[in-house]
């Protein structure tokens, strides 16, 4: 079952729609944006997948979505899907838009709906620990909050409403700060109210971003030679840098494991029990880039075997990311060609405009708001034309934009 939630808004209109398929088999429908576009929009819907398992994280943003996102770090407060990201990287996430929303109402709606159709919250199937919009984590504990600047103090009914009232652009903040996974947000403090032991930060805001950084900077590093497999330790990066003669963010870079090596060396932090990596440079970035990928012509049902993505893009004459984008699920096939990492697994049985169509069609209840009788329609294209009511009508009036469309109410059935 596909779920198509660009309904809501007409700023999705315009936009060229794909379908991706996440762990449990379901399919959403994305809006195809460059990531420049991407990352400039605001006010929308989105999903972090993971390419291997399918997986999922869906949230929603006021802000734009490179700032929400920041490759990764605006997910610190996010217990689960932090440790995956910990785990994997953000590299192996590919990011979608599946819908932009007028207000706040509208995208707490969608994400409770698009949270439930990837399978639910706390399950196998997604990283989301809430069943979505307001309603996050302990948003629902009374708190109380203090002003770090004035000392005054505060009584909320919940995160939710803290975050309303202050106009915080993340309702999980004041959450996130009572839970002990941040030390304050837009200069306040929080705690749950039944929580008497908590104590006020002693340093917070940039102060405290800051003394991380030192201490993290500040932590005893180990290098490792490739080729002699000589260790030394250093108390910490900057002693490293100028050991190797190089800069101190190519040291944190190796050892954030962003980097493979640096002047022959690799680099750990040495509380870690990360071991050396067979191969450096060059030869460990093609490692990681070479993955089998597998394609299916849809057509011939010709059977195709390829070392990664870029072979199979270049020997098949497609776009770069082609193979890529159809074996992740953002798109369902490119050119009449089908991909996956699985061997042997079974391409779709529909796929381009047929897909495309199939997930266009949902039902509609009409309601006469003069008899209030209800007519049930397959889709909005079939109310329409025995209505005689277009098609954007009854769009607007479904994502509330209208009240109603020539005596009718619709909903999606």
């Amino acid at each position: 079952m596909t779920i198509d939630l660009t309904t809501y808004s007409q700023k999705n209109h315009g936009y060229e729609k794909i379908i991706i398929q996440v762990a449990n088999g379901a399919e959403f429908i994305a809006l195809k944006m460059t990531e420049q576009e991407r990352d400039k929009v605001c006010g929308v819907i989105y999903m972090h997948l993971h390419r291997d398992s399918g997986r999922c994280y869906i949230g929603i943003t006021e802000q734009d979505v490179k700032s929400r996102w920041s490759n990764g770090v605006g997910y610190k407060a996010n217990r689960r899907f932090s440790s995956a990201l910990n785990k994997y990287g953000w590299n192996a996430f590919d990011s979608h838009i599946l819908a932009f929303c007028d207000d706040r109402v509208h995208l707490n709606h969608c994400e409770q709906l698009a949270i439930l159709h990837a399978g639910g919250h706390k399950s196998k199937y997604t990283f989301n620990l809430s069943p979505g919009g307001d309603l996050v984590a302990d948003n629902d504990k009374p708190v109380i909050g203090v002003n770090l600047a004035t000392g005054e103090e505060k009584r909320f009914k919940s995160s939710s409403d803290a975050a309303r009232r202050l106009g915080l652009n993340n309702t999980d903040m004041p959450s996130s700060v009572a839970r002990g996974e941040r030390t304050s947000t837009a200069g306040w403090w929080f705690r749950f109210e039944d929580d008497l032991t908590a104590k006020l930060p002693k340093v917070w805001g940039e102060e405290h971003r800051l003394t991380q950084v030192k201490a993290l900077q500040g932590k005893p590093v180990i290098l490792v030679n490739y080729d002699t497999k000589e260790q030394k330790t250093f108390p910490n990066m900057e002693d490293a840098a100028k050991f190797l003669g190089v800069f101190k963010s190519q040291i944190s870079q190796v050892a954030s494991g962003d980097g493979y090596s640096v002047k022959g060396w690799w680099v750990k932090h040495a509380d870690t029990s990360y071991t050396l990596p067979h191969s450096k440079g060059g030869v460990a970035a093609r490692e990681k880039r070479d993955k089998t990928v597998y394609a299916v012509n849809l057509d011939t049902k010709e059977l195709r075997k390829f070392r990664n993505n870029t072979v199979a893009d270049k020997e098949l004459d497609l776009y770069k990311g082609a193979s890529a984008s159809v074996a992740s699920g953002a798109r369902s096939s490119a050119s009449g060609w089908w991909f996956t990492y699985v061997e042997n697994q079974e391409p779709p049985s529909e796929f381009k405009g047929a897909l495309v169509a199939k997930a266009r069609s949902k039902a509609v209840l009409a309601i006469n708001i003069a008899t209030n009788q209800e007519i049930k329609y397959p889709s909005a294209k079939s109310a329409s034309e025995a209505l005689g009511v277009s098609r954007a009508a009854i769009s607007k009036v479904i994502s509330g934009g209208l009240a109603s469309a020539k005596g009718y109410k619709f909903i999606f059935a």
